[in-house]
């Protein structure tokens, strides 16, 4: 019998997520001699068997891995034992003399670049049941975890991934323990955070001020505390949540006073699926995730009230939708034992970074907590619940945080690149020569807290994953504090630094996601962003690929007054749209008095702070205001969102029909002697209109949607005592009709019938889908951001494609 001694070299995911136990478990099976040992970012396995068993291992280790393993690349090479110099392996060649041995190695640093993070992962059915279990040592233990599940990305501060190398490396395990770490029958066999409450982290509550409370069982209480309406910071796996019983009217309008967050929709957590079920309308799709290990918030459609429990008006207010998630820490499962809803929301001060230390938290969260319950397992890297909603059977994430990261993409880059992001929603990218990986999001680099993170998990990326970039992208804003940071970088470290405009990122997000290497129309609706003549963009139509693009129609510019005053409130937006386009703001701002109009005006007239625009965001707050649906928006978006939740869901039915009616001809729309193009007005069969008349006019070089007729017809519907849900729909229709016919247009032209559909004002789900059918149906080929988010927090994914083709083009590849 010939013995052959093979390496081979797994890249993917797979420390963390019990793939050496695996291994060893597959060799003593196949008779197999080797080791197994994590390296630097890999997984190297050194082994030699006769032919039959080394086929069969070598099968099971790459095709039969464990649920959490994925396998991205394998190198594969005959007798290269010679790579490992250690006295460890000369130890395991004199073991190759025996039978059947087969070792998992201590792990090894290397200099190698494909390196890979395990994400955070809920806790698994069988931890559940040894927590249930009374005569188990992990019973009731918050913290019980085993190889396919606990924490991960949020502990581990560099690689190979060992208990060493993570927070837990300040509690040394107990007997029973080791017992288990070291026992191959065992889920915890090499599991590195293994603990139990002899030798872990512990549980304990403080009141507001961190004082310790004298309790027997500190879970109890905390259950006690929220059935008495208090609420709590609960430290968990990524950082804390500040939670109360979510059918608690007075302790949610406390949580929502003492937050200052009066409109924005709390999440809640629920105790189980069948829960859910009872107040939500639920997919096959959105329950599987909803279960998933990753444990996501899901955007779910609320039951009628007639249908299901009544949940209190104030979690989310006006809403047709709430965000639910599953409990993923054993903490939660314990707490969720006696109540079926925990309002859990981000414990952070508005506009600040979530807190994950306990004295911050304490300092920063005394004024909004009544109790603290606190544990001493570090969170190295703090991470927010991530966001996602369903489309079609498709997930898309709105925030890609817990989970979800870190997100790594195989790309062939020619040199090392790091990607600032922008300033909102801010987010890295670095990529080495194979694989890009991308950060959880970040916040608003505006706020001090916030930025400090932002550089934290920047300098964690770079060394983690080895990255010395010879190249950096940032935002083209002339303002923005992440391209300060970029230029900084380019000067110290004497980088290559290119600037990128924001919507061309926006559209290379989209494209990289989905592999596109063409020229493609996109259509990029978002609230801000840089654009090449110094206005404010957002209401764009681009043509380009990753190393350039071109313009070629946008929403007709107005100029606004103020800058993030005037986003903040929605009517002074109003105010100046509707001088600007001839109407009277005195007879229709309704919620702003006459010196306040007249004030604003003049300064409009005078042109100071004014900046120009075209953004899409801008337009859909101006219409909000002129409703009288928002005029002062308490959280990013609040105008836009609450227009489309006035939207009625028999209207929605009547217009998808209409569109399924008229998939056979085009919209009919007339161009006259002065290249403008206006929408005839179109009925169903019922003759209620679907959408205002628009025009579009060409103009040097340029399509421009005028503004002027979608205000006439609104303010029209309203002096007629229309309902907000029909102005609402028809409004929304508009915007629909008119992109698609600015496609149409467009796409004459070019002879491009690809469509990028990317940006904030894209997290619109009517908007989306009701314009991604409509261009299916006209036999466009349509992409939309799913697993890279579509506002900003994807700006930093695009740059590294953008900034990667524009290298390539000046070394003239």
């Amino acid at each position: 019998m010939r013995i052959r001694r093979y390496c081979i070299k797994v890249y993917g995911i797979v420390q963390g997520v019990g793939y050496r136990p695996f291994v060893y478990k597959a060799a003593l099976k196949y008779k197999i001699s080797g080791f197994v040992r994590n390296l630097g970012g890999m997984v190297l396995i050194i082994y030699e068997g006769d032919i039959e068993n080394r086929k069969d291992f070598l099968y099971e280790v790459l095709h039969q891995c464990p649920p959490l393993a994925s396998i991205e690349k394998t190198d594969i090479l005959l007798n290269n034992i010679q790579i490992i110099v250690d006295k460890k392996v000369r130890l395991v060649r004199n073991i190759y003399n025996q039978k059947e041995a087969f070792v998992i190695m201590e792990s090894a640093v290397n200099d190698n670049k494909i390196r890979f993070i395990p994400p955070d992962i809920a806790i698994c059915k069988k931890c559940q049941s040894d927590m249930k279990d009374k005569n188990h040592r992990y019973y009731r233990y918050p913290f019980t975890n085993c190889t396919e599940c606990g924490p991960r990305y949020s502990i581990i501060k560099s690689l190979p991934y060992d208990r060493s190398t993570t927070t837990m490396n300040e509690f040394k395990m107990c007997m029973e323990c080791q017992k288990d770490y070291e026992n191959i029958k065992s889920r915890r066999f090499h599991a590195e955070p293994t603990s139990c409450n002899q030798c872990g982290p512990r549980l304990w509550m403080t009141d507001k001020y961190g004082n310790e409370l004298i309790c027997e069982d500190v879970i109890k209480e905390g259950i006690r505390k929220l059935k008495e309406g208090k609420i709590l910071a609960i430290k968990g796996i990524g950082g804390f949540h500040l939670a109360c019983d979510a059918l608690n009217d007075d302790a949610i309008h406390n949580l929502r006073d003492r937050k200052h967050r009066p409109r924005k929709p709390f999440a809640i957590m629920v105790r189980n699926i069948e829960v859910v079920k009872q107040i939500c309308e639920m997919n096959e799709k959105e329950e599987e995730i909803l279960m998933s290990e990753r444990r996501p918030i899901v955007i779910l459609k609320k039951k009628r009230q007639s249908q299901s429990l009544r949940l209190p008006d104030t979690i989310a207010p006006g809403s047709k939708s709430l965000g639910v998630m599953l409990p993923y820490a054993p903490i939660h499962y314990l707490l969720l034992e006696e109540l079926d809803y925990l309002i859990m929301t981000s414990a952070n001060i508005s506009s600040m970074p979530l807190e994950y230390r306990n004295i911050s938290a304490i300092k920063h969260l005394k004024d909004v907590a009544d109790y603290f319950i606190l544990h001493n397992r570090n969170i190295y890297i703090p991470i927010d619940d991530s966001v996602v909603k369903v489309l079609d059977g498709t997930e898309i994430v709105s925030r890609r945080a817990r989970g979800y990261i870190p997100y790594t993409y195989k790309i062939q880059t020619k040199e090392e690149i790091l990607a600032f992001g922008a300033d909102m929603k801010g987010s890295i990218c670095v990529s080495n020569n194979e694989y890009l990986y991308y950060s959880q999001y970040l916040g608003d680099l505006c706020e001090v807290e916030c930025y400090r993170n932002y550089k934290k998990i920047l300098n964690h990326f770079k060394t983690i994953f080895q990255i010395k970039p010879k190249i950096v992208t940032y935002d083209m804003h002339p303002a923005y504090i992440s391209r300060s940071l970029a230029e900084e970088y380019e000067t110290r470290w004497n980088t290559k630094a290119i600037g990128i405009y924001h919507h061309h990122a926006h559209m290379a997000s989209c494209m990289g996601e989905h592999g596109l290497d063409e020229k493609v129309i996109g259509v990029i609706y978002d609230g801000t962003g840089y654009g090449t003549d110094g206005a404010i963009w957002g209401g764009e139509f681009l043509v380009g690929d990753y190393k350039s693009f071109h313009r070629m129609g946008h929403l007709d510019y107005l100029v606004i007054q103020g800058g993030e005053e005037a986003i903040n409130n929605p009517w002074r937006i109003l105010v100046c749209y509707l001088e600007q386009l001839g109407f009277d703001a005195m007879k229709l701002v309704r919620n702003a008095s006459e010196d306040s109009i007249e004030l604003l005006i003049q300064l409009l007239n005078s042109n100071l702070m004014c900046h120009t625009t075209s953004s899409m965001g801008r337009l859909f707050d101006a219409v909000s205001a002129l409703l009288g649906i928002c005029y002062q928006n308490t959280y990013e978006g609040q105008a836009a969102i609450e227009l489309e939740n006035e939207l009625d869901e028999m209207d929605i039915c009547i217009y998808l029909e209409e569109i399924k009616i008229n998939k056979n001809r085009n919209m009919d729309y007339q161009k006259n002697q002065n290249n403008r193009y206006s929408y005839q007005k179109q009925y169903n069969q019922n003759d209620e209109q679907l959408i205002y008349p628009f025009e579009i006019i060409w103009k040097d070089g340029t399509y421009l949607i005028k503004l002027e007729k979608i205000f006439e017809g609104i303010i029209q519907d309203i002096e007629k005592g229309e309902i907000n849900s029909r102005i609402s729909f028809r409004f929304h229709n508009t915007v629909i009709e008119a992109s698609a016919q600015m496609i149409d247009k467009i796409s004459e032209i070019t002879g491009i019938r690809t469509v990028i559909l990317s940006g904030g004002v894209f997290e619109n789900r009517y908007l989306l889908t009701m314009l991604n059918n409509k261009l299916k149906i006209k036999g466009y080929q349509v992409y939309y951001n799913q697993q890279i988010p579509t506002n900003d927090s994807g700006i930093s994914y695009g740059q590294i494609f953008i900034a990667n083709a524009k290298f390539d083009e000046r070394e003239g590849n």
